[in-house]
């Protein structure tokens, strides 16, 4: 691990518009780097899938992640929410129509790593009875299984599925299923201070922010 002055972060892999993985920005990176610096530190960033970001915080490998969300029994630090997801369930088969939660069981679902911490017990509840359920950390893979017919319905965030879809078949008409309410996201730590000093600097960037737009 680099110098005290230095914070390797755990970021989740390649997400556009978000993260962009090897480039070193995004929406998600520039918001964070921008607390971090402010709080007189340097960046070093770590690319791993999601349930390796909380691994790596609690061993000590890294000093902290983003996109976390707090699970119950644990002994880390989470910030407050820095970040909002609207996650969402696609389809581009005609048939496939989802009007709830508990649709999501009558389908072959691909979602995002962690989705069923995130997305809460009738989530879990649902997605347990489907035939085929995953969960992935590459997110443009993801897609590839919806456009390859490998899944009837994914589920991830809009803006990330919006910026990958030039990629791919353009003929077939995509279905929204705006069944999830907006998730918040915070950063994850094993130092309860540095969680102290993140979430304080990052409450002053805000105000500073809403101060400059009025």
């Amino acid at each position: 691990m680099q110098g005290p002055r230095t914070l390797t972060i755990g970021s989740p892999m390649n997400s556009p518009p978000f993260v962009y993985e090897g480039e070193g920005h995004g929406i998600e990176m520039d918001l964070v780097g921008t607390i971090i610096k402010k709080m007189g530190y340097g960046i070093a960033w770590r690319h791993l899938p999601p349930k390796r970001i909380r691994h790596q915080v609690a061993q000590g490998e890294i000093h902290m992640g983003i996109r976390s969300r707090a699970q119950a029994g644990d002994k880390l630090y989470y910030s407050k929410p820095y970040i909002h997801f609207q996650n969402v369930a696609i389809a581009i088969d005609p048939k496939v129509q989802v009007t709830s939660i508990q649709d999501l069981s009558k389908f072959n679902v691909v979602a995002f790593q962690n989705a069923r911490e995130v997305l809460g017990s009738d989530y879990a509840k649902s997605v347990a009875k489907c035939a085929v359920y995953m969960e992935m950390p590459n997110q443009m893979k993801q897609i590839e299984t919806l456009f390859r017919r490998r899944s009837q319905v994914i589920v991830l965030e809009k803006q990330i599925f919006q910026h990958f879809r030039p990629q791919f078949d353009q003929k077939s008409e995509v279905k929204f299923f705006e069944i999830f309410p907006a998730t918040p996201y915070s950063a994850v730590f094993a130092d309860k201070n540095l969680r102290d000093e993140f979430d304080k600097t990052l409450q002053a960037h805000l105000s500073s922010v809403g101060t400059k737009k009025n």
